[in-house]
């Protein structure tokens, strides 16, 4: 009995020392930016149009995301407020932003008032105080972390939703910083191509159809900056023509 207990022992540990292991997965931030705003909305591509349109430089402010250097500085964009009543002491509750904040804004400076912000670029109105706020850099990098299409996506209806909050006249951000050497974060990305719907950096038949599926009315994934050729803030059969011509030299 004893020998018969020994063998299966034996035969345990050999299995025990022969079993495959297998690697825990490190779980990593998800950043969905429905739970950073209270009323998120996701704006649709002829939206997002309308919008670029309206405020060429939005294009720029991907620049805070995908134009520094990650690991030395974090981005920090200005939300300009209107009104009397705004203390000095910071609160992006008060501008749209959730309790889950803290995950995606490190931190926030004093608010100042407008003539003392200092900035040069600016999409809205100038307002009455400014707030300061620095982006996290897990939130950076998981943006940075998305294609080019995705990502472009994301930042620009994280601006949207900032802008269009009612309590936000405005936003801004300054182009150089000390941690980049000087560098133009707000200028620093690639401008996209017009027409390169699927933002591979070239103009191919690919764009064509995809500029034939939206306007047939597909959801399909797009760059928002270059699908409108004339830059009137409209998609339609004028933008597809455009593209056509472009293509055939």
């Amino acid at each position: 009995m004893k020998k018969i207990l020994s063998i299966l022992l034996v035969c345990s540990m050999i299995l025990l020392c022969t079993a495959p292991v297998f690697a825990v997965e490190e779980s990593t931030d998800s950043y969905e930016l429905s739970e950073l705003f209270c009323d998120y909305k996701e704006y649709s591509l002829s939206e997002m149009v309308e919008y670029i349109s309206r405020d060429p430089q939005s294009s720029l402010f991907t620049g805070l995301f995908c134009g520094c250097s990650l690991g030395l500085f974090n981005p920090t964009f200005h939300i300009h407020r209107s009104g009397t009543n705004i203390g000095r002491i910071p609160n992006v509750l008060e501008v749209g932003f959730s309790e889950q904040s803290p995950k995606y804004l490190t931190s926030t400076s004093r608010v100042t008032t407008a003539s003392n912000a200092n900035y040069d670029f600016l999409i809205g109105d100038v307002g009455d105080k400014v707030m300061s706020v620095e982006l996290a850099e897990g939130f950076v990098e998981y943006v940075n972390s998305l294609d080019g299409v995705e990502r472009t996506t994301v930042i620009l209806n994280f601006l949207m939703n900032v802008e269009n909050n009612e309590e936000v006249a405005g936003v801004s951000w300054s182009n150089d910083c000390p941690y980049y050497g000087g560098g133009f974060i707000g200028t620093s990305h690639e401008e996209p191509i017009r027409g390169d719907c699927d933002g591979d950096g070239s103009l191919n038949s690919i764009d064509a159809n995809l500029m034939r599926r939206i306007l047939s009315g597909n959801d399909c994934k797009v760059n928002p900056f270059s699908v409108d050729m004339n830059a009137d803030g409209k998609l339609n059969a004028v933008d597809s023509y455009a593209l056509r011509l472009k293509l055939v030299g």
